[in-house]
């Protein structure tokens, strides 16, 4: 055997290997779950319970559509979980119909969440997300091309520059984020049509993804008034009347459309005239959930209407109500779970 075929044999077999390389759909366990996600800066995992009958088939889907967004030259990691084994993934999945794919960057979880069950479709997903987060800004000029956009004053070497990726990765469908070489780390949200706001405070992930979830945040203008029964809440609002540090909240998420809403209605409004002359540590409120946004939608979140949220005083995180709509039961439960604050 020559030489020169070796050489050729062994190139030929190194080319191969490296073309396998990240060809595997990895399974997470206990052991390397946490691991996984913080060595991978984008990783799409699988959520899965190994009892349901589908659960092969969408492995298969899976591994063909890695296959597929190699060929256009995306590294992302894919990776599944049986949720049935690996405890610590429900904080990911407390209310998600499995199977259900999800976004992760820098090893955090994203709002990305799909139910595909086509290679296709799983491919096209990947491809749409798998793109620069932050774009540098190339002249003043073309600020102008964006109708929206966050715009950053720092070091692509600095700390902030990261907590910049991280977020601005949770928002890619909703606004464009730019930065521009510089020592000054500044933040501002521009909008056409709109004065410009100055992001202020520390660089954090979690301050910088409240501020865009503040600016982005649709709201109506909120009541000159209140009237007896429910205080009305817009997104504006929210954190002011939601979030308070003396009072309980009970809040009633509702659509105008919706029957449903509209029988609860009267029973919500009898349970705040109520609650107001025997529970005064507690706050019964209500809002339009089609017009309103959370600046939190990581804590609060609706798919279906009427939604309830029930958040205790100085806590930010809410309890969602499943139990009976009726006065009695409302009134017990705030009753019973709430932090007795009298203020």
């Amino acid at each position: 055997m020559s030489a020169a075929y070796c050489l050729a044999l062994t190139t030929y077999l190194c080319i191969a290997v490296r073309a396998r390389v990240g060809l595997s759909v990895v399974t997470l366990t206990e052991q390397n779950f946490e691991g996984f996600l913080t060595t991978h800066e984008k990783v799409l995992i699988e959520f899965y319970n190994v009892s349901d009958q589908s659960s092969d088939s969408l492995s298969r889907e899976l591994l063909a559509a890695m296959r597929k967004v190699r060929s256009y030259g995306s590294q992302v990691q894919l990776a599944k979980v049986d949720t049935t084994s690996v405890d610590l993934v429900k904080r990911f999945v407390p209310k998600h119909q499995l199977p259900v794919l999800m976004w992760f960057t820098h090893g955090e979880a994203t709002k990305y969440q799909r139910t595909l069950r086509t290679a296709n479709h799983i491919a096209d997903f990947i491809l749409a997300l798998d793109r620069e987060a932050v774009v540098r800004l190339e002249s003043d000029e073309d600020l102008k091309n964006y109708n929206r956009v966050m715009f950053a004053q720092l070091a692509r070497t600095s700390p902030e520059f990261r907590v910049l990726e991280v977020v601005a990765a949770k928002h890619l469908d909703t606004v464009a984020f730019l930065y521009k070489e510089s020592a000054e780390k500044s933040v501002t949200f521009l909008m056409d049509g709109f004065p410009p706001r100055s992001f202020s405070g520390d660089l954090t992930v979690y301050s910088l993804d409240h501020f865009v979830n503040t600016v982005l945040m649709k709201s109506e203008e909120p009541p000159l008034e209140q009237e007896d029964g429910p205080i009305v809440v817009v997104g504006s609002t929210f954190e002011e009347l939601v979030l308070r540090q003396d009072k309980d909240v009970f809040l009633n998420i509702y659509a105008p459309y919706c029957g449903h809403c509209q029988k609860f209605a009267a029973v919500w409004t009898e349970f705040a005239l109520q609650a107001a002359s025997s529970l005064p540590n507690l706050v019964v409120a209500k809002m339009d959930g089609t017009q309103n946004g959370s600046p939190m939608p990581d804590e609060f979140s609706w798919d279906v209407y009427p939604s309830v949220f029930f958040v205790k005083a100085g806590s930010t995180t809410p309890f969602v109500y499943h139990d009976e709509r009726s006065v009695s039961h409302l009134m017990s439960f705030a009753s019973e779970h709430g932090s007795g604050l009298l203020r």
